[in-house]
């Protein structure tokens, strides 16, 4: 290994956020990293800002590539990373002083393989809001999973990619799913989790995540979300948590509702036309699965049971007479 930590930074258009990131590493008390500065076809002056950078500071590395999205700007850096230690951050976040130095410390002297710091979500007019996690120490992992999905849906902490330092052996087989859009984060990291078994939270340190600048999942269109793809990543959960003898109580009610929740707006906010191949494709996977459906409401609880009875043709004539009813209501 040629450093102590590798830092993975995928950039897109973030221009105005950069020299921010910039002058926060080059604060960093640990000065033995290298930040992999990944240009994900960037169309304003961030390429150009990476440039700059690195023509100053050879710990800075910079990858030009065309656009292909976090997850294959990420997965670039990981192939890259000469660090013992992998760490990610956003390009338009900000980490304190002695960032790198904690995480660095606090996974070599614990003997974990991964350290989860503490969190502020961040807003620009000044607002702050500490993000909630488990009382420091080191945990085995089987510790951890009896109120996991409780944790995650509380606070998200496991699901985030910053924040945490891990190794990088831990990682060489391990990559980011280039197909997803959202939550790639919580899937690459569930993909980690098997591979894990000591986890530290530390809040001595504290990564200070940006709410806004386009980051927020609040600003994505309903309709434009993969929610196939979404209902895949909450299997894997799923599965993470069965494979760990830890699918039971609170863990199994909550994702059996994440699963409920997919299936639902898979059906909900699919296009017409692919209605029969969706249903169809649904309906094989709901039964390999075994999911049990938790309807929230007499409109899910009807889908479901028709989903459950495979009457694809009743599906697509609610769906149709909802689509209607909206139409008419919205053209009062």
């Amino acid at each position: 290994m040629n450093c102590s930590v590798s830092v993975i930074i995928p950039v897109f258009n973030k221009a105005e956020y950069l020299q921010n990131i910039f002058d926060c590493l080059l604060k960093q008390t640990l000065k033995d990293f290298e930040c992999i500065l990944i240009d994900d076809g960037s169309t304003d002056e961030s390429g150009m800002l990476c440039d700059r950078i690195s023509d100053s500071d050879k710990r800075f590395r910079v990858f030009h590539i065309e656009n292909g999205g976090v997850s294959h700007a990420r997965n670039i850096g990981l192939s890259a990373a000469q660090g013992e230690y992998i760490a990610f951050i956003d390009s338009d976040d900000s980490i304190p002083e002695n960032y790198l130095y904690t995480l660095f410390v606090t996974i070599s002297q614990s003997n974990a393989d991964i350290v989860i710091c503490s969190a502020t979500k961040t807003w620009t007019d000044g607002k702050k809001q500490t993000v909630e996690m488990p009382p420091a120490g080191v945990y085995k992992k089987k510790d951890l999973l009896t109120d996991f999905a409780s944790v995650q849906k509380k606070t998200g902490i496991y699901g985030y990619c910053w924040g945490k330092i891990f190794s990088g052996k831990l990682a060489e087989k391990t990559r980011f799913d280039e197909n997803l859009r959202l939550a790639e984060d919580f899937d690459f990291l569930l993909r980690l989790y098997p591979f894990a078994e000591r986890i530290c939270f530390t809040d001595e340190t504290t990564y200070l995540y940006l709410q806004e600048a386009g980051n927020s999942s609040a600003l994505t269109d309903d309709r434009k979300i993969d929610y196939r793809a979404q209902l895949t990543i909450n299997l894997r959960y799923k599965h993470f948590l069965a494979r760990e003898n830890a699918l039971d109580g609170r863990n199994r009610e909550i994702v059996r509702q994440l699963l409920s929740n997919y299936v639902f707006f898979t059906i909900f906010y699919c296009d017409i036309c692919n209605l029969k191949d969706v249903l169809n494709d649904l309906g094989s996977l709901c039964e390999q699965e075994k999911i049990a459906f938790q309807g929230r409401n007499a409109f899910e609880k009807w889908i479901f049971l028709l989903l459950r009875r495979k009457c694809f043709g009743l599906i697509r004539i609610t769906m149709q007479s909802y689509i209607f009813a909206r139409k008419l209501l919205r053209g009062r």
